[in-house]
Order: structure tokens, then C-alpha cells, then sequence
């Protein structure tokens, strides 16, 4: 199975990252192919652009490329797994705002 593992955390050497270090060895040895995605190091800009609105009126609306890539990137996998910290009860705000603009209407759901 294809996993993409997306990791969310300013430090690669910290907790997290051996976290995410340990489940992409498990899954090598289980014979998976894990796809690693570190939002942090990729520069991932987790602000919604006019772009990348969802636009109610047009379920077929062209994405930017950054958001067509990372829809891309989810399509070629066959499971998701997030490492990331929880922070004030929720998701770092870089994975929030990958979820808002790549999880997109007429993508994921409409």
C-alpha cells in the first residue's frame, strides 16, 4: 500500500520527527511504500488564496498549480497518515490550511 505521511512541525529533530521516522521505517518493513510530506521544509503556504477559494457556483474550478500539485500527490497514495503536535486542542495551522486548500470543492467534496 501507498502511504502518504504528511508531517507538520518546525523542528525535523524533534519528538514528532522520530515519530514520523518510526512510521515511515514500520512501514517500509511491512512492505509499504510511504511518500513523506514535510509541510514545514516544503514552505507550504497554508493561506487560502482567492485562488483556491472554493467557488460554490463551478464544482470544476481549476485549483493553483501548488493546491493541483498536493491533490496530486494524495491521488497517487492509497492511505493517509498525519504526524503532528497538538497545539491549543487542534492541528497545527499548516495542516489546518492544507486541509482548507487542498481538500477543495469539487476535489474532495460537492
Amino acid at each position: 500500500m501507498k502511504v502518504l505521511v504528511v508531517f507538520d512541525h518546525p523542528r525535523r529533530n524533534s519528538f514528532c520527527g522520530a515519530i514520523a521516522d518510526s512510521l515511515m521505517a514500520g512501514l517500509r518493513s511491512a512492505g509499504h511504500v510511504p511518500e513523506f510530506a514535510n509541510l514545514r521544509a516544503e514552505d507550504f503556504d497554508p493561506r487560502l488564496p482567492v485562488a483556491d477559494e472554493p467557488d460554490w457556483e463551478d464544482p470544476d474550478k481549476i485549483y493553483s498549480a501548488d493546491t493541483l500539485a498536493e491533490q496530486a500527490r494524495i491521488a497517487r497514495n492509497d492511505a493517509i497518515a498525519f504526524v503532528f503536535p497538538v497545539w491549543w486542542w487542534s492541528v497545527p495551522a499548516t495542516t489546518k490550511g492544507w486541509i482548507d486548500r487542498v481538500w477543495n470543492n469539487g476535489w474532495a467534496y460537492g
